[in-house]
């Protein structure tokens, strides 16, 4: 691990590779945007960050940066407590709201929990929105880093009453959550009814949830079973938002470094090739940048196993892989631009049959593992070929 500093040493990176020094140029320019403890007007600066400028996975270092007190950008942003959109697009660059600062070893629920608005208001909702907006992109209610705190314990003993009580209104649904997604992941539509309806809070609690939404955990096992078009349809009429995003790092040791949209993680993952007419009629935008950053991927990889493994799948006909997935959605999305309806097209019986052979499997992330996370991160590298 090696240390480079930036911004006259008011922030620092720690990162595993040797940087360059066209990388080191490139990151100081970034970083000159991002904030430190009592930078002035940090917060207008940052958002008039271009991302799209610079190598993602660099920004993606900036993201996890720290400063000179050694919070990390998240902690700045959380404690700074008055912009949720700062928070959410931290987030959005692979910043881990996991992460505890180098110090105090807050995590940045702590420093939400604790912020310059809730300080002085600790029963309002609105001052802590930022807490919410962490827990609806995931971050982990039982680290106990602070003091051996867990951010629950840390909002009661302090008397942060409105914080503590989305704490826990979230820990009570993230364990209905916890059966939803095995229900999604097995497609068993039953038990993903009964679920639904068993909880009269879980419906509402879905239809927030940013990162890993019940949208990828149905997309995520596709080709295990027949009966993920299902699951989405009922997801849409519980009002599951089918653009939410969620950050993947790498892809079968590919670097990715984007906040992938439905349609992309699809894309980027093969599977069920019903789903693109499906994702795309309930929502999804098939014009998210992400889609054209999995199709460069792909295309930059010609014969990776990753993207061109062979389907044998007895479990699900309509299993297919990468390539072949991007092949029908830029198919689908030329006919819609010539005037065929999506209906049409997502319905052609012929259009998406695979060949029917031996399941394939992910030997990277069981199911148990994803549901010990509750929530998915997006450094996990899936594989699904042998």
């Amino acid at each position: 691990m090696k240390r480079y500093y930036f911004n006259n040493s008011k922030n620092y990176i720690d990162s595993h590779e040797q940087l360059s020094k066209e990388q080191l140029e490139q990151l100081s320019e970034i970083m000159s945007f991002f904030p430190h403890k009592n930078k002035e007007n940090w917060p207008e600066l940052f958002m008039s960050f271009q991302p799209e400028k610079y190598s993602a996975k660099l920004v993606n270092l900036a993201a996890n940066a720290f400063d000179h007190n050694g919070y990390t950008m998240l902690g700045v942003a959380c404690e700074y407590g008055k912009d949720v959109g700062i928070v959410q697009r931290l987030i959005d660059m692979g910043a881990n709201p996991d992460k505890p600062d180098h110090n105090m070893k807050k995590l940045p629920l702590h420093r939400a929990i604790n912020n310059q608005v809730s300080n002085s208001n600790r029963d309002s909702l609105e001052a802590v929105a930022v807490v919410e907006c962490l827990l609806k992109n995931g971050a982990n209610t039982l680290h106990a880093c602070f003091q051996n705190r867990t951010p629950l314990f840390f909002a009661q003993s302090q008397h942060f009453h409105a914080a503590a009580k989305l704490i826990k209104d979230h820990i009570r649904c993230s364990r209905d959550y916890g059966r939803l997604q095995k229900s999604l992941r097995l497609g068993n539509m039953h038990s993903l009814k009964q679920t639904l309806n068993g909880s009269k809070d879980l419906g509402l609690f879905i239809t927030t949830l940013k990162g890993w939404s019940p949208i990828f955990a149905a997309l995520h096992q596709s080709y295990a079973h027949p009966n993920t078009l299902g699951s989405l349809t009922l997801l849409k009429k519980h009002n599951v938002d089918f653009n939410s995003t969620f950050y993947v790092k790498t892809y079968s040791g590919i670097p990715v470094y984007c906040s992938l949209n439905p349609i992309a993680y699809l894309l980027l993952r093969g599977g069920d090739s019903r789903l693109i007419g499906s994702l795309i009629k309930h929502g999804a935008d098939p014009e998210h940048y992400s889609i054209a950053i999995v199709k460069n991927i792909i295309e930059l990889n010609p014969h990776n196993k990753a993207f061109d493994y062979e389907v044998k799948n007895e479990k699900n006909p309509y299993d297919v892989n990468s390539r072949n997935l991007l092949a029908l959605f830029e198919s689908q999305t030329a006919r819609v631009n010539q005037g065929i309806s999506n209906t049409k097209s997502t319905h052609s019986p012929g259009l998406f049959e695979a060949k029917v052979d031996k399941p394939s499997e992910d030997i990277s992330m069981t199911d148990e593992e994803m549901a010990n996370s509750v929530f998915g991160k997006g450094s996990f590298t899936a594989i699904r070929y042998n």
